[in-house]
């Protein structure tokens, strides 16, 4: 959803996009972003409502993400974004 956000704000210019793409980001970056800068797949949740990132790392989900956060620091010029 992050890159099909990033590329409707894009094409529309439509701030409700924009703001969907931008949650996305911050979401995929607090949470799905281990110590060694890598896109985990998702989050799996333990017995006692706990939750950790998953050990899988799928290439396209990666991809997907890059290309969605390349697209939204396009349009937002956000410093922080663009290092991410």
């Amino acid at each position: 959803m992050f890159r099909l956000s990033a590329l409707l704000a894009e094409a529309t210019s439509n701030q409700t996009y924009l703001n969907a793409a931008s949650n996305a980001a911050d979401f995929i970056h607090n949470h799905l972003i281990d110590s060694n800068n890598t896109i985990r797949d998702g989050l799996t949740f333990g017995p006692n409502d706990s939750c950790s990132q998953t050990s899988l790392i799928l290439l396209y989900n990666s991809v997907m993400a890059i290309h969605g956060l390349a697209v939204l620091a396009s349009l937002t010029k956000n410093t922080t974004q663009e290092q991410w």
